[in-house]
């Protein structure tokens, strides 16, 4: 007896238990952090659905490494670790902006984005343009060589921007027209992640309805797993614990995609003092989606 147990012994330790990691299905809770990023409080924290920087500071070399990431993946009982990527700007701190590149020139360059979240300068760029688009695709490659279970698309409200006649570009589209292209490229990004790997997840950020101004939703639909939705439960121009002002429009557009089977993920922008937190998460829960509370810059993990 005392064999077989020493035996049982020594298979555990040369042969681990393998760790599954959570399916969408079962998601619970997520957290999205962008900076400041500390991989063991990853480790240690209870989220199911984690969204990180594919690189501590934007560079190649700063980029997370494959046991890295499989540490953070296998801690807790398995997580879902999603990769963000901006699809509708380009970051100016990131390895593939070249210096010398200026507004028109290379020609999908557009006007510098006027923003206030705290981060990296980033410029507006037109995201149906095959460089662009070859730009994306290998950051897509580097994240499944990485490890990550996924990636999120930010920046898939821009075609509202190239839609604005107002927006001083050389180019202006139908808002129709500039949604489709948008869901042309997260489309063809998703089919491109999956024919590499195919149980890769795919997300979008959006806030402006997406789905209802593209004429190719089946696309749109079949090409994503779930959505991030900021600041439906808490507009307004403060950069933090605006007034708690439900959007009904947003509210029930992003009811009508949870319907679809599509994980949502709430957003908001709330400091951990805000006498609205319960309120929120209770309000969000009801609908089914997943809330998750924040600072606008990203830059902390937070505990709830």
């Amino acid at each position: 007896m005392i064999l077989i147990l020493l035996i049982l012994s020594s298979c555990r330790t040369l042969f681990p238990p393998v760790v599954e990691e959570k399916t969408i299905s079962t998601l619970q809770s997520w957290a999205y952090q962008l900076q400041n990023i500390d991989l063991i409080e990853l480790e240690k924290s209870s989220y199911d659905l984690l969204v990180i920087d594919y690189s501590k500071d934007g560079s190649e070399g700063g980029k997370w490494s494959s046991s890295e990431i499989r540490r953070v993946k296998e801690a807790g009982g398995g997580k879902i670790l999603l990769a963000y990527l901006s699809i509708g700007e380009a970051e100016t701190h990131r390895s593939y902006w070249n210096n010398s590149w200026v507004p028109g020139n290379p020609p999908w360059v557009g006007r510098e984005a006027i923003t206030s979240d705290g981060r990296p300068t980033r410029f507006h760029v037109k995201y149906w343009d095959s460089e662009w688009e070859d730009i994306l695709k290998k950051l897509v490659d580097s994240t499944i060589s990485q490890g990550f279970s996924g990636v999120l698309l930010d920046g898939c409200d821009a075609y509202t921007y190239w839609s604005d006649s107002l927006n001083r570009e050389s180019e202006v589209l139908s808002m129709e027209d500039a949604a489709d292209r948008m869901v042309g490229l997260i489309t063809e990004l998703s089919r491109y992640a999956r024919n590499r790997a195919n149980e890769f997840i795919v997300f979008t950020q959006e806030r402006t309805k997406l789905l209802t101004a593209s004429r190719i939703k089946d696309s749109y639909l079949s090409s994503i797993q779930g959505v991030v939705a900021p600041e439906i439960f808490f507009p307004g121009e403060a950069l933090i614990d605006n007034p708690y002002d439900p959007q009904s429009d947003l509210v029930e557009y992003f009811k009508d995609i949870r319907s679809r089977g599509k994980v949502v993920c709430s957003l908001e922008y709330l400091s951990q003092t805000n006498t609205g937190l319960d309120r929120y998460f209770q309000q969000a829960k009801t609908y089914g989606f997943l809330p998750y509370a924040a600072n606008r810059a990203l830059d902390t993990l937070r505990s709830r």
